[in-house]
């Protein structure tokens, strides 16, 4: 059984419906507004910081810092090279000393030797004179 509904009611029912697609219309575009704004702030904010980054003081600030970083490993790269080369000195002094040291030790085992031999002749001369002294002693 249909029900039916006095036209009071039926434009009522609209008038409800006209209300709330109204309300809703305007949810959405207060949504819409809203982000259109926020759209336009974060626009504005990086319109800002383009300008600050192309900004002559702030090239000019970026090229005094890139310039006295570049000082910098240049002086540590000098520094590095100078440290190197000291290096190689001492190591070429280090070699020669170890040559050094090594003639020093044949030397000194090769004068050894000599002093040995001379010592050993002396006492053969020695054991020879004596020996013939003996010798002699006995042929008379």
């Amino acid at each position: 059984m249909a029900r039916t509904y006095s036209l009071e009611q039926v434009l009522g029912l609209k008038r409800q419906l006209e209300d709330q697609r109204k309300l809703q219309l305007a949810q959405a575009e207060q949504a819409r507004q809203e982000q259109v704004e926020r759209l336009d702030l974060m626009l504005r904010m990086m319109e800002d910081q383009c300008d600050a980054k192309v900004s002559p003081d702030m090239i000019e600030q970026r090229g005094q810092f890139f310039f006295s970083h570049l000082t910098r490993i240049q002086d540590a790269r000098k520094t590095l090279q100078s440290a190197i080369d000291l290096r190689d000195v001492a190591q070429a002094h280090l070699v020669q000393a170890s040559v050094n040291r090594k003639k020093f030790e044949v030397h000194k085992e090769s004068t050894m030797a000599v002093a040995r031999q001379a010592e050993q002749a002396i006492e053969q001369s020695l054991l020879d004179e004596s020996a013939i002294q003996v010798y002699l002693r006995q042929a008379r």
